[in-house]
């Protein structure tokens, strides 16, 4: 059929690169189930070539300004917007792998019809453990995202590689034995002051 075939070349145009497989799933998953062909269709429905290309081109895009914190109070910050136009409300849920080491200043963040495009800001901060345990990677989870727009509903986002920059000085412990007096035990700090 004609528009069959004008919707697959509008969606492989749309996201070049996908897949035979990938552009029939697309057709087939966004079809508007209609009573008068059900059960003489596939489909059960018609086709919606709109919502057939936003289907390949649905995606979350994360921008990140720095992949690190510290345990000294620095931050960095994402961006997160989505690759096309919702149907509805899209909610994705933003933890951190670690609360030891760094923690998102939302919960979420949800993104509408009329700011899909707009760059969401996240601020993460380290947090310090004061230990010396030197630098430790941790993650920004982005969770499955809920939706009624079946588009997005559970699509999951690449998660977000971050590094904690540790600020406690490296401890060297060493024992100073003088014959004649009790042992002792000495702590130095990275400058080799005693501590």
């Amino acid at each position: 059929a004609p528009h069959v075939t004008g919707t697959i070349a509008l969606a492989a145009a749309a996201r070049p690169g996908s897949t035979a497989n990938a552009l029939r799933n697309a057709i087939l998953n966004s079809a508007v189930p209609t009573s008068s062909v059900k059960g003489k269709t596939v489909t059960g429905g018609r086709l919606n070539a709109w919502a057939a290309v936003q289907h390949l081109t649905r995606g979350v895009q994360v921008t990140m300004i720095s992949d690190s914190t510290s345990e000294s109070g620095g931050t960095t910050t994402i961006t997160v917007q989505l690759t096309s136009r919702p149907v509805a409300d899209v909610t994705i849920p933003i933890r951190s792998s670690d609360l030891t080491e760094g923690r998102p200043d939302v919960s979420s963040v949800t993104l509408t019809r009329a700011n899909w495009n707009v760059p969401q800001t996240v601020t993460v901060s380290g947090v310090d453990d004061h230990m010396a345990d030197g630098d430790v990677a941790w993650q920004l989870i982005l969770g499955a995202a809920v939706s009624d727009d079946p588009n997005y509903s559970g699509f999951d986002a690449a998660d977000v590689a971050l590094v904690n920059r540790d600020d406690d000085p490296l401890v060297t412990k060493f024992y100073v034995v003088n014959d004649g007096t009790p042992d002792r035990t000495y702590e130095y700090g990275d400058v080799g002051q005693p501590m």
